[in-house]
């Protein structure tokens, strides 16, 4: 009996660990969930309405981002007048899952993935059709998904191409492409992102978020975002040109799930009140059914997740317009820091628990000699959390060709990187200088923070930019 007893204590210890943190996650999601869905009722300032004289350029990861995020200012752009043209960056042929669907069978083969994505195009053409959008209007770049992201940090010199796990390929093979087989390296997505923004000369570009869960999405944004500002320095486009960022995955968003038509579309929680302005475009009942008409035109992903396509069905979009500030050279790097950044806090379970990992800013300034940049987390930073910090220098002079990244690991009180930079950690705060002879002739710097512990991602501070 003594030992029957015994054994129900020791199971219950075992198991102790386990309910505990399945009620905190429980508790958390309850909250996150119900804070969101709270917020549905919330007024943003509106978007300003678009005119006979505007030029709208929308730029999205994959097929159907497009019509999930802007469907509704597509719709009201066209019925203005006003000319829409839409460049689709990657052919979504890496989403194995619904592949599998499509094809009914397991084991897709790499000439399979390419037949899905040619699918996508399909889909897409009919989806912006319906939007008002005509094929003309639409441009398929045939870059990888699921590797813009490494595009950006790994493989940017044609030197050094990305090859695809899925399509086994490492130059875009699709008869509709706007450059025809080129390598998949982040030098070339540039390059043809800043021809198309050059040539169409957009007063308004939409873009994914740099916070956004997906890396593509945040690679799309970085991408976007450079060749625009190499474009004014340049003054091939003019400073007034609008930039504009919408979301589609942040964590437990949008809440609710499925189809709300009369609900409006309003940001996560912890993303409302930081470093930007968001602003909304109401749609009409018309234009909502017309939404819903198109996002289903995407049949290859409503079949594989339905309800989380649907909830875009909304009766506003929300649009974040973020700044990247320029940084005077006349100040000592070690004070008058600028905050170029706050990010959001606790929205997923892992920085909620480990707050030395949850990123919640970004300063920086500027010497003649040096730019000095700081990093702030949550909570004090324990040596069992690692950072990785890269800074991409980017210049309006000749070619996007040549690859400065630098790279900044820290862990525990230990700063690495290539260049000759120096950093401490203290508390809840990185510092480091990097010598703006590192930078070559930059007129601007991209910058992202990520933290991890055991190898897990905990946060991404997305790709953002100083300009100098």
């Amino acid at each position: 009996m003594k030992i029957i007893v015994l054994r129900r204590i020791l199971l219950v210890l075992l198991l102790l660990p386990g309910i505990y943190l399945g009620t905190a996650s429980a508790r958390y999601l309850y909250r996150h969930h119900h804070e969101n869905g709270s917020r549905a009722g919330i007024q943003l300032s509106a978007f300003p309405a678009p005119s006979a004289q505007s030029r709208y350029l929308i730029f999205s990861p994959h097929p159907d981002d497009e019509t999930l995020g802007c469907g509704g200012v597509i719709q009201q752009a066209r019925q203005a007048g006003a000319p829409v043209r839409i460049v689709i960056m990657t052919n979504g042929d890496g989403f194995r899952v619904a592949a599998e669907r499509e094809f009914r069978r397991l084991n897709i083969e790499p000439e399979e993935m390419i037949r899905f994505g040619e699918l996508r195009q399909r889909e897409t053409v009919q989806a912006v059709e319906n939007l008002g959008v005509s094929r003309e209007n639409l441009i398929f770049l045939g870059y990888p998904d699921r590797g813009l992201m490494k595009l950006w940090t790994d493989n940017w010199s044609s030197s050094a191409p990305y090859t695809s796990p899925f399509t086994r390929s490492n130059f875009s093979r699709y008869a509709h492409t706007f450059s025809p087989s080129a390598l998949y390296c982040g030098e070339n997505v540039l390059r043809d992102v800043e021809r198309i923004i050059a040539e169409y000369r957009p007063t308004d570009i939409f873009v994914t978020h740099p916070s956004d869960d997906h890396s593509d999405h945040a690679a799309a944004s970085a991408f976007v975002t450079a060749a625009l500002l190499r474009l004014q320095s340049r003054e091939t486009v003019p400073e007034t040109v609008r930039l504009h960022h919408y979301l589609i995955h942040r964590g437990d968003w949008p809440v609710p799930r499925g189809l709300h038509c009369s609900d409006r579309l309003v940001p996560p929680r912890n993303m409302l009140h930081l470093d930007r302005e968001w602003q909304a475009v109401t749609l009409t009942p018309e234009q909502v059914e017309n939404k819903r008409r198109s996002i289903l035109k995407h049949d290859s992903q409503v079949s594989v997740m339905r309800s989380f396509l649907l909830s875009f069905i909304r009766s506003s979009e929300p649009f974040a317009q973020i700044e990247s500030p320029r940084l005077p050279h006349d100040r000592d790097p070690s004070s008058e820091l600028k905050c170029v950044q706050r990010d959001p806090i606790r929205d997923n379970l892992l920085r909620e628990m480990d707050g030395g990992g949850d990123i919640t800013a970004a300063f920086a300034s500027r010497s003649r000699e040096t730019i000095h940049l700081r990093i702030d987390t949550r909570r004090e930073i324990a040596d069992r959390i690692g950072f990785r910090i890269l800074l991409r220098p980017l210049s309006s002079r000749g070619s996007c060709s040549e690859d400065r990244l630098i790279q900044i690991t820290v862990r525990g009180r230990r700063i690495e990187s290539q260049a000759e930079v120096l950093g401490s950690v203290e508390g809840n705060r990185i510092e480091i200088s990097v010598p703006c002879a590192a930078l070559g002739d930059a007129d601007a710097l991209a910058y992202s923070a990520e933290s991890r512990v055991a190898g897990i991602l905990l946060d991404f501070s997305g790709i953002r930019f100083i300009r100098l």
